[in-house]
């Protein structure tokens, strides 16, 4: 077990296997030469960071748990405070707060390679503080140079954001004659794992953040000291300058940061992303896929110029071709096949290439009805009404519901009467439950004036005002695919909903 455990945390360090010691230097070297303003920490922010400690988090390496941090963040709040100046007055990363307890964690239920153990980090929660800190501290340089179509780990988007602008392109081109899509769901091999710094640091100099903040952030993904536990067994420990750790507060922004210049280059394709979840949409008329293929072609030199490594067998694509006579041409990534699909499993909502939403019902009921049989143990116990409808909202309505602007709308009545029979069935039982059709109206209207009060959002352009300045322009659709869609149907319930007032 012990030689498994360290073939482990080989596997998982195994792309650190360049020395770019040179270029981070001479990067860090134009850094230096840079007079920008000292960054001031206050106490305020080290009180908010504390109290944002989470209690049911494992603990670091250094055992310190986040009941112990928050239960006594008034005592720590002073001499954090000057840690946290300090590492950043050096940018530099303390060492103990660099370790990573990597805990393999099973992808799937029973895992059969190495690749099939997700590698999580376990990291310092007062370092996991800080980072926090510093994550503000990046926003605030970043957030306005952000790439529109990214939409995870961002200020006001969210997953529904995600998948109803995707659906929101599909169908909007579906809806012109002698026309289909092909979406491509690309998926990276360890995404996270494969940030170089000296890349990183670059992109961050060209986006303008501070130089202490660069260099704080070269200090805090490189030499940082890692070993697996699994089990009772602890491997060796490694030292590796490639990658930002799993599980850790800034690993998802770096990386966001790492690929925002990755955006479309083709008029009628598009590149959605959120987090490493990417989708390649190619929009196509007459049979005519080269800016799809020329689209394709330069992600991937684009993901090879990065050091980003493509997982093709993984890589899935879907056609979207409502047309009498199909032809398409098959696409290969790395001369590798790439795999199509009839349905697919994008940020917990199921597509299939008919746009039925049938499978994500189906995967919505059974997973619901699983949970409305302990709903029903709690009314056989006479457990109290108000418990039983918590129960519901949080356990069972949570799942139903679960992004439920971007397919309630476009699903057929049988598949509709499916989810009904949840909410009947829960009401039986004493839960207090509001229907999924009023759930559906409230979220879209709440999402129409999020996307109303920020011109940023992609869907933006498609809310317009008339002239009176209460109505939506209505939109002209040709099929009823289109018209059943998020946004036409939520520009005639605005209106609908304004006009009774």
């Amino acid at each position: 077990m012990s030689a498994y455990v360290n073939e482990l945390n080989v596997f998982y360090t195994r792309f650190d296997d360049k020395d770019f010691t040179f270029e981070c230097n001479e990067l860090l070297r134009t850094v230096r030469d840079q007079n920008d303003d000292p960054i001031i920490l206050t106490e305020q922010d080290v009180r908010c960071a504390l109290n944002q400690a989470k209690v049911g988090k494992a603990c670091g390496p250094d055992r310190i748990s986040g009941r112990v941090i928050k239960l006594c963040k008034d005592e720590l709040v002073y001499p954090l405070k000057r840690l946290f100046q300090t590492s950043l007055d050096l940018c530099y990363v303390p060492q103990l707060w660099r370790i990573s307890e990597v805990i393999p964690v099973p992808k799937y239920k029973v895992p059969v390679e190495m690749n099939d153990l997700r590698p999580v980090a376990l990291t310092s929660i007062v370092m996991k503080c800080f980072e926090s800190i510093v994550k503000r501290l990046l926003c605030s340089y970043v957030q306005n140079q952000c790439d529109p179509m990214q939409f995870a780990y961002r200020e006001k988007r969210s997953v529904d954001d995600a998948v109803t602008t995707l659906l929101h392109i599909v169908l909007s081109h579906l809806d012109k004659g002698k026309t289909y899509s092909r979406v491509l769901f690309i998926d990276f091999s360890s995404a996270f794992n494969t940030i170089q710094p000296h890349v990183l640091i670059r992109k961050l100099v060209a986006m303008n953040v501070n130089n202490r903040l660069v260099e704080w952030t070269h200090s805090y993904l490189t030499t940082r000291p890692q070993y697996v536990k699994f089990g009772n067994v602890t491997s060796d420990v490694v030292i590796t300058n490639t990658g930002a750790p799993q599980g850790c507060v800034l690993s998802p922004l770096l990386f966001t940061l790492y690929t925002n210049h990755c955006r479309s280059v083709c008029e009628n394709c598009h590149v959605l992303k959120y987090a490493d979840d990417t989708v390649i949409v190619g929009n196509i008329r007459n049979n005519d896929e080269t800016m799809y293929f020329n689209q394709v072609h330069n992600f991937v030199q684009w993901c090879d110029t990065n050091y980003l490594n493509l997982n093709v067998k993984k890589t899935m694509e879907m056609f979207l071709d409502f047309r009498k006579i199909k032809c398409h041409d098959p696409l290969a990534i790395k001369q590798e096949q790439v795999r199509v699909v009839d349905s697919y499993k994008y940020l917990g909502v199921y597509i299939d290439n008919q746009l039925t939403f049938t499978e994500n019902v189906n995967h919505l009921y059974k997973k619901a009805m699983q949970r409305v049989h302990f709903l029903r143990i709690l009314c056989n116990i006479k457990v109290d009404c108000t418990i039983l409808t918590l129960f519901y909202r949080s356990i069972i309505e949570s799942v139903t519901t679960f992004c439920i602007i971007s397919w309630f709308s476009s699903i057929s009545k049988k598949d509709k009467n499916k989810l009904y029979k949840i909410t009947k069935k829960s009401s039986k039982l004493g839960a207090d439950i509001v229907k999924l059709d009023q759930i559906y109206e409230d979220r879209t209207m709440k999402y129409v004036n999020k996307i109303l009060a920020d011109p940023d959002h992609p869907l933006y352009q498609c809310f317009d005002y008339l002239r009176s300045g209460v109505r939506l322009r209505s939109i002209v659709h040709r099929t009823s695919r289109y018209g059943k869609s998020l946004v036409p149907n939520s520009i005639r319930l605005y209106n609908f909903k304004n006009s009774k007032r």
